[in-house]
């Protein structure tokens, strides 16, 4: 697994996400690579921002260089009240090294090929 870390997201006022909410779904079923433990897709995973608009400190995911299957997750972004800020889903890969800490300031929508 890999660590995750920061955010800084931001609210359409340009100030910070406080208490929003992260989500991020796996696209694919996959097994985690040298072992028999499976992730499954379709669940998302949960974080709950902090007042500066980040992840919780020691918040940890799969990253997709750990997995076997072609993987990205699909991130979503809701304010305090539940309420969407992203029009459409953000598409992230994450190449971190198990072990490794990811800063999500620097995460990039990846442009995905269709049928996946």
């Amino acid at each position: 697994m890999i660590t995750i870390t920061n955010g800084k997201f931001q609210s359409l006022s340009g100030g910070p996400l406080a208490n929003g909410i992260l989500t991020l779904m796996l696209s694919t079923d996959s097994t985690v690579i040298g072992s028999n433990q499976n992730v499954v897709a379709g669940i998302p995973i949960v974080f709950q921002l902090d007042s500066s608009g980040d992840v919780p400190v020691s918040s940890k995911i799969w990253s997709n260089a750990e997995l076997t299957q072609t993987t990205y997750y699909s991130v979503r972004l809701y304010d305090a009240n539940g309420t969407p800020v992203l029009r459409f889903p953000l598409n992230w890969i994450f190449k971190t090294t198990a072990g490794g800490t990811q800063d999500l300031g620097s995460m990039v929508n990846a442009t995905i090929p269709a049928g996946e």
